[in-house]
């Protein structure tokens, strides 16, 4: 897939995704079929997987961890790992940005060092962040 206005995904996104969360999901699938039909790129981190996986291996439940699996390769979603020089661009974050908890800045400085303009996230306190335009899942309708 061509990288032409990647997009990083935040975990929430695709929690409503896959989960099918019947106040998000719709706009956050209608959002991804843009982006897929003008051949942006998806992109996310490890974190990602790490924080999605939590709930299903909790409970379990083995088909949740499939779909989410799935919905990565049908996305055919890039997904990084972190790095050191993500730790440093996360450090500069919390630094600037004191209410910044880490996971979010090491999201935050992922999507950065991978050249995405655009964060896709439903954490309201993540609007005040200037280096990234962050979009807000409640904003997909406006």
């Amino acid at each position: 897939m061509t990288v032409l206005d990647p997009v990083f995904l935040d975990t929430a996104p695709l929690i409503y995704l896959v989960e099918n969360d019947v106040r998000y999901s719709q706009d956050v699938a209608d959002f991804l079929a843009k982006e897929f039909a003008q051949e942006n790129s998806i992109m996310t981190s490890v974190l990602t997987v790490s924080e999605f996986n939590v709930k299903p291996i909790r409970q379990d439940d083995v088909e949740l961890l499939e779909n989410f699996q799935k919905a990565l390769s049908d996305l055919h979603a890039q997904i990084f790992d972190i790095t050191l020089k993500i730790v440093k661009t996360a450090a500069g974050l919390r630094a600037k940005y004191k209410s910044l908890k880490t996971v979010d800045a090491l999201q935050i400085g992922c999507a950065i060092n991978y050249v995405c303009k655009r964060f896709l996230t439903n954490d309201h306190r993540l609007k005040g962040v200037d280096e990234i335009q962050v979009i807000l899942i409640g904003e997909l309708k406006s």
